[in-house]
C-alpha cells in the first residue's frame, strides 16, 4: 500500500512540476465528451467551505470566441494604456492574446464565487487538468 501511495505522489508532483501552458493549438475539434470530462473534473478542485461554487461555460463557437477576444483585448489595452505602457507592445500583446483566444479549439472561461476578480489559481487548476488529460488521453 505504501508502494502505492508514493507512486501516486510522485506522479502527482511530476504533473504538478512539470504543468505547461500551451498557446498553439491543433485545428481539432474536441469531443464533447471530452469537454464534458474536463469540466468534471475541475468541479473536483478545492473551495472554501467545500461549496464548490464552480460556473463553466464551454466556448467553442468562433465567433463567440472573436467577441469574447476583442473584448478581452480592449480591457487588455485600456488596463495597459492606464499604465502608461508603449503603445506598439501593448498591441503586439493584444493581438497576441486575440490569436490565442481565438486559436484554441475551446475555451473555458471559469467563475469561482469565492474569489471573484482573483481566480487565477482556479484557472492554474484547470489547466493543470486540461495538460494532464491531453498527455494521458488514449
Amino acid at each position: 500500500m505504501q508502494n502505492n501511495t508514493n507512486t501516486k505522489a510522485t506522479v502527482l508532483f511530476d504533473l504538478i512540476r512539470g504543468r505547461r501552458s500551451i498557446r498553439r493549438y491543433t485545428p481539432e475539434a474536441i469531443p464533447k465528451e471530452v469537454i464534458l470530462h474536463l469540466i468534471e473534473a475541475a468541479t473536483w478542485a478545492p473551495s472554501a467551505h467545500n461549496r464548490q461554487p464552480w460556473r463553466f461555460v464551454a466556448i467553442t463557437q468562433p465567433e463567440v470566441k472573436e467577441r469574447l477576444a476583442r473584448a478581452m483585448g480592449n480591457r487588455l489595452r485600456a488596463d495597459r494604456t492606464a499604465d502608461g505602457d508603449d503603445p506598439d507592445a501593448i498591441e503586439r500583446d493584444v493581438a497576441r492574446s486575440y490569436a490565442r483566444l481565438t486559436g484554441a479549439p475551446v475555451l473555458f472561461p471559469g467563475e469561482n464565487h469565492n474569489f471573484t476578480g482573483k481566480a487565477s489559481h482556479y484557472a492554474e487548476r484547470l489547466r493543470l487538468v486540461i495538460d494532464w488529460f491531453e498527455k494521458y488521453r488514449d
